[in-house]
């Protein structure tokens, strides 16, 4: 559906509510307890940086920076970066800068089923996450989810982080 001529906001949106009202709940398939996941962004279809200040979308290529850990905790999932530390998911930004995993680092992740992509959604203060118009952070403060994150895990990722 990427092929229309209408701006990605305008079929993105219409098209993930239909698939997402269909697995509503359900984590993609990447998502495990313990797995190692790049994030890449579906706005500006690059991989996302970890960051104390901020997670950007806007790296070409996966490294140390763009690996995740991935905790899984009763449907809920929570990112730890490079450094140990767990993402956080405010109003602002995106900050991975917490140095244990709570109920306000979890997220709920609204899988599209048989792909390895998902809305995220603060479970704490049930805002989604997105990448908005012309920007490459995460801010995660909308009442939509305008768009989506694709979590692609593979064995080489894991190596990255030893």
């Amino acid at each position: 559906f990427g092929s229309s001529s209408l701006p990605p906001s305008m079929w993105l949106a219409p098209a993930l509510a239909a698939c997402c009202a269909a697995s509503r709940g359900n984590l993609p398939s990447t998502l495990t307890e313990g797995a190692t996941v790049s994030i890449k962004s579906t706005a500006t279809k690059k991989f996302c940086s970890s960051g104390t200040d901020e997670v950007s979308c806007s790296a070409s290529v996966v490294g140390k920076e763009q690996v995740f850990k991935v905790k899984v905790d009763d449907g809920k999932v929570g990112f730890q970066d490079f450094n140990g530390n767990w993402c956080t998911p405010t109003n602002d930004a995106l900050k991975c800068n917490a140095t244990r995993v709570g109920k306000s680092e979890m997220f709920n992740c609204y899988g599209i089923a048989h792909t390895q992509t998902g809305g995220l959604q603060s479970s704490d203060s049930r805002k989604w996450c997105v990448v908005l118009g012309g920007v490459t952070s995460i801010r995660c403060g909308e009442n939509t989810m305008s768009n989506v994150f694709e979590f692609a895990s593979s064995p080489s990722l894991a190596s990255v982080l030893l």
